[in-house]
């Protein structure tokens, strides 16, 4: 989705009246080259990273030991790139790298795509995910090579430990909104889920995936989702920072959450 179609999706959610539509997304960030725009792909619906409903800019920080995809927008003509690599993997490192060929054609109801190939009848488009991990803090570039090794783009991404991190709770089959976990009230015979998001020096939002780790300090009022047999205390959080507890009886119990080794614990009091 380039700038344009962004500004116009995002147009169309307004007029609407979707709530919020202002934060459904971020524009993707621009390769240095001005050949790709890239941007996080956390998933969706991605909770642990506000207004990335279309995706996150690559200006976000991703916070020591992330793990994140980065897509690059559809192209309409074969980008000739074979590989992706870190000019720096001592700050993060690229684990995979996934091409997406479609062949795309007009319908009287706009267009039809599918993967066949070679593409004879439409418009070939072309986009790459990857999958990168952040090792330690500070910048590098993702550049992406052509077959003969040359860069034909590039980003920077910046790793950082986060300076602030917040902790939400929302009941898992409620309609209430999510709230500060310090503030919340827990039921017995609840299920919550709860998400940890990191802020960098400036209180902008940070890429956390599977950075994440929550552990229990007692499994005798609540414990973690497949672990109400096991007594799971400790668990870590799937790519959106986010966990399912369940709180089977009342009492008293405290909440770890570590984010890159910035460690915040919460008191919980499980009421009837």
């Amino acid at each position: 989705m380039n700038r344009k179609s962004w500004i116009v999706v995002l147009g169309m959610c307004c007029v609407m009246g979707l709530t919020g539509c202002f934060s459904l997304g971020e524009p993707p960030t621009q390769g240095e080259q001005s050949r790709v725009e890239f941007s996080f792909r956390g998933g969706l619906f991605s909770v642990a990273t506000p207004g990335c409903f279309f995706g996150c800019s690559l200006r976000r920080a991703m916070v020591v030991g992330a793990q994140e995809k980065i897509g690059t927008q559809s192209m309409e003509r074969a980008i000739p790139v074979t590989q992706a690599k870190s000019s720096d993997p001592s700050v993060f490192q690229v684990q995979s790298f996934k091409h997406n060929a479609t062949c795309c054609t007009k319908t009287q109801g706009g267009e039809s795509c599918s993967s066949s190939m070679p593409c004879t009848t439409g418009r070939e488009r072309h986009s790459y995910t990857f999958e990168v991990k952040a090792v330690a803090s500070g910048s590098a570039k993702l550049q992406l090579l052509g077959a003969d090794g040359s860069v034909y783009d590039s980003v920077v991404l910046r790793v950082a430990k986060p300076t602030r991190v917040e902790v939400v709770v929302k009941e898992v089959e409620g309609d209430e909104q999510e709230k500060p976990l310090v503030h919340a009230m827990l039921k017995a015979n609840k299920s919550y889920h709860v998400t940890a998001r990191a802020f960098d020096e400036s209180d902008s939002p940070m890429q956390v995936g599977k950075a994440v780790t929550m552990t229990l300090s007692s499994s005798d009022v609540a414990v973690f989702e497949g672990g109400l047999l096991l007594r799971k205390t400790t668990t870590t959080a799937r790519q959106d920072a986010t966990v399912r507890m369940i709180c089977n009886q009342q009492g008293k119990v405290e909440l770890t959450v570590d984010v890159a080794g910035i460690k915040t614990q919460i008191p919980l009091q499980i009421q009837k």
